[in-house]
């Protein structure tokens, strides 16, 4: 794909996206809520500087949510946990990324995918969230974040989604 459309396609992704979640800040006092929006499910695991996730969509295909998974700083989990629009802010998300567009797509109904990322040495957050365009006005349904700490290459497999997660 020519580098031209590709970030063309970037753009409107994250166009549609970013107008979705205004959508649903600007008017949640009156969400209509016509499909019943569950988290995403997501594993995700270290090996030295890289971080491994699968996230699987568990609606089927005709309820029309879409899900997608990202990893975040640590210290940005409390502010996305209180109001998801954060995710917008500069710095916060490290995946997906418009380096790999497919990355920004998620998972359609009953799909699941695989994605690894490799970061600098830190703490990181993978969250899921999943929204239907059917529920005008409503934010997305974000799951538990799984901690994440990449010590570095070289370290092996040093995180898993059995870390403990935020609130739990």
């Amino acid at each position: 794909m020519p580098a031209r459309l590709k970030k063309a396609a970037a753009t409107m992704s994250v166009a549609v996206a970013a107008t979705a979640i205004a959508i649903g800040a600007s008017s949640t006092a009156s969400a209509i809520e016509l499909v019943d929006v569950k988290p995403p499910i997501v594993e995700a695991s270290t090996s030295g500087s890289t971080i491994d996730l699968e996230i699987t969509n568990p609606h089927g295909l005709l309820d029309t949510v879409g899900c997608n998974a990202m990893v975040v700083k640590a210290t940005s989990v409390p502010g996305v946990l209180a109001n998801p629009l954060t995710l917008l802010d500069a710095g916060v998300v490290v995946f997906p990324s418009f380096s790999d567009i497919t990355s920004l797509f998620g998972v359609v109904g009953g799909q699941t995918k695989t994605y690894s990322q490799t970061v600098a040495p830190g703490l990181y957050a993978v969250i899921g969230a999943c929204m239907s365009p059917l529920n005008v006005g409503e934010l997305p349904t974000i799951s538990t974040p799984k901690l994440l700490p990449v010590i570095g290459s070289g370290s092996g497999g040093n995180g898993s989604s059995d870390f403990p997660s935020f609130g739990s």
